[in-house]
């Protein structure tokens, strides 16, 4: 109703967890997965201001008070500059592909394992 789509609590739970997958594949062992799931949430968050979905944070209040809490903890907020965006979001479309919900991938870096 509204347009607006119900979140499951899978979804919920896997916020940050497909960038954050992505970018393990592409950072590993340089980052660890809490700190490439660090940017992951800070990554989304801003898309998701982008895209439209926090309205109720337009001067981004709400984003910058998690990146702070983030960075209490010594984690980084920002993707490397270095790293190349064609390469992150083939690695995002990978983890898809290989996901069985299309959700993302389970970011444990299976690529490299194997």
């Amino acid at each position: 109703a509204g347009g607006r789509r119900k979140i499951s609590t899978k979804t919920l739970l896997r916020f940050g967890a497909t960038v954050g997958g992505a970018l393990e594949d592409l950072l590993y062992p340089m980052m660890l997965k809490g700190e490439c799931l660090s940017m992951a949430i800070c990554t989304e968050l801003e898309l998701a201001r982008v895209m439209g979905f926090l309205k109720s944070d337009p001067n981004s209040v709400m984003i910058a008070r998690v990146r702070r809490c983030l960075r209490k903890f010594d984690l980084p907020t920002e993707i490397p500059a270095d790293l190349s965006h064609d390469d992150l979001f083939d690695s995002i479309v990978n983890q898809n592909h290989h996901s069985s919900d299309g959700v993302g991938g389970d970011g444990k870096g299976d690529a490299k394992d194997a």
